[in-house]
């Protein structure tokens, strides 16, 4: 292995292993979260029942329930091993953000830059050591991107079909993904179109198919829990003229409050807006 490389490695191996240390201490240490009792509490119900959203709860991640259901049933109903499965989550989001800085650029430093901007946000990796479909949908979702980087990059049908194909698990193991799902779906099918129909319309078909089966499958596995919070009114839609008020600012306004560094703008943000 070139000394350059091996290097490079040493240097992302360590914060992965730093940053996986601090999720660990976090899933050991952090008290049982409200929606992690919920949570907990749907995955003591028939599976059949988790899928079918018998209980038409939002915090049933369905993948996410249903691991912890086997956490339980192997390791016992404690806090950590409740959690052992978004802990262990991060390691392929971290190995696939590794994965794609250095597929984008071949200079450590900016490889270095992108996959801190990934993997040091403390907001995201809360969400790693909570009982939460949260950690696991992030972790299927960079799982896919890297295959979509792939597929536009070397147009193999192989890529399409594995960044689609994580990109539905990851919905399954939180529904919010969808918002990812649908335009990758969008911008998968619009790239194959403009690189395949005319010159090799069988392999534009085929991928057409793979991407169209995939999200069949996900249709039908989402009907009912779909029809279940639709019936329940859980779909809230923001007003679009609102979007400073309602999330910049607030957003900014917490950042800026646990912010050492910026512990003074936030309360000025506070108190003026």
């Amino acid at each position: 292995m070139d000394i350059r490389v091996d290097r490079d490695l040493k240097y992302f191996l360590g914060v992965g292993i730093l940053v996986f240390f601090l999720i660990i201490r976090e899933a050991v240490l952090l008290p049982l979260t409200h929606d992690e009792y919920a949570t907990i509490m749907v995955s003591y119900q028939s599976i059949f029942d988790i899928i079918s959203y018998r209980d038409p709860v939002p915090n049933n991640h369905i993948l996410n329930t249903l691991l912890l259901k086997f956490n339980i049933v192997v390791f016992g109903d404690n806090i950590f091993s409740n959690r052992i499965h978004n802990v262990l989550s991060f390691i392929p989001f971290f190995i696939f953000s590794v994965l794609i800085a250095k597929r984008i650029t071949k200079v450590f430093l900016l490889q270095l830059v992108l996959i801190s901007f990934l993997v040091l946000q403390p907001f995201l990796l809360d969400f790693f050591a909570v009982t939460r479909g949260y950690g696991l949908s992030i972790s299927f979702q960079i799982v896919s991107i890297y295959f979509a980087i792939l597929y536009i990059q070397d147009s193999k049908s192989s890529d399409l079909f594995y960044s689609v194909l994580f990109g539905a698990i990851g919905v399954y193991s939180n529904f919010t993904l969808l918002n990812y799902f649908l335009p990758l779906n969008g911008l998968l099918f619009y790239y194959s179109f403009l690189k395949n129909y005319k010159l090799h319309f069988k392999k534009f078909k085929i991928e057409f198919l793979m991407a169209f089966i995939i999200t069949f499958i996900l249709g039908a596995l989402s009907f009912l829990p779909f029809s279940k919070m639709i019936s329940t009114n859980q779909f809230v839609f923001w007003s679009s003229n609102n979007f400073l008020k309602i999330l910049l600012l607030p957003f900014l306004t917490l950042y800026a409050l646990v912010s050492p560094i910026s512990n003074g703008m936030g309360w000025f943000m506070h108190w003026f807006f």
